[in-house]
């Protein structure tokens, strides 16, 4: 990883603070503040984390140029933080957690599996001469994803 790109680097950086703060301010049950703390703060690392992702090239599964389907969860990362934020600034708070949250589990759940495909630069940070261990990883992470989303509508259903 040191010796990746630095456009890696910023992203590996950024993913870091992504992947801690946004289950506190997505799932947490904390205070107003630290809601919002967390939730800017999540949103900032969510937005370096979209923006140095489209200069990542997506090598063997490039579609147009460098870009191919991973590079989609940037797009949705910017449009989920923009409508989350604007459902919140019109009070339209249920509708701002469930924003969020697809935002949370496509970009952090489903784009993070994905750099454990074998031949990702995160893959081979981990598993260097085992790509196949990614598989691994990505049917583990799936589960867990299953698991949260279920139990989180649980619990939505129960506050309705």
């Amino acid at each position: 990883l040191i010796e990746s790109p630095l456009i890696i680097q910023l992203h590996v950086v950024a993913a870091i603070p992504a992947r801690m703060i946004g289950p506190i301010a997505i799932f947490g049950r904390t205070s107003w503040r630290v809601h919002k703390i967390a939730g800017y703060s999540w949103m900032v690392a969510m937005l370096v984390l979209a923006t140095t992702a489209l200069f990542i090239p997506s090598h063997d599964l490039a579609v147009i140029g460098h870009f191919g389907p991973i590079h989609l969860f940037s797009v949705m990362s910017y449009w989920g933080i923009a409508n989350g934020i604007w459902l919140a600034r019109q009070r339209r708070i249920a509708e701002h957690r469930i924003a969020l949250k697809w935002t949370w589990f496509g970009a952090m759940g489903a784009a993070g599996l994905a750099n454990f495909l074998p031949g990702r630069t995160i893959n081979e940070v981990f598993f260097g001469g085992a790509p196949d261990a990614g598989w691994i990883v990505i049917a583990v992470g799936t589960a867990l994803l299953v698991f949260l989303w279920q139990r989180d509508r649980g619990h939505a259903m129960r506050l309705a």
